[in-house]
């Protein structure tokens, strides 16, 4: 087994079902990151039970919509010295 260095994937995001199936997509690749930070909209809501959210997934509420202040937060309660965030 290879020796990979600690990662942290910031996710700003609207609340959407659909981060389930990234999250467990990002926990089922070749390096699983040590922690996954979803990063909600202040004015949004989850559409999914918070519950469902596996051990190294963590949700931050931020007092903004804008996802430059969400990834802001996210890079501020990140743990590893890498810190990687999905592109469009």
């Amino acid at each position: 087994m290879e020796n990979y260095p600690e990662i942290s994937v910031v996710i700003p995001n609207i609340g959407e079902r659909s981060l389930l199936d990234v999250v467990d997509a990002l926990n089922n690749g070749s390096v699983i990151p040590k922690e996954i930070i979803l990063v909600l909209a202040k004015s949004k809501s989850l559409e999914f039970n918070e519950s469902q959210l596996v051990s190294n997934t963590r949700l931050l509420h931020s007092d903004e919509d804008s996802q430059v202040a969400q990834r802001i937060l996210g890079f501020k309660n990140c743990k590893s010295e890498i810190i990687l965030q999905p592109g469009p």
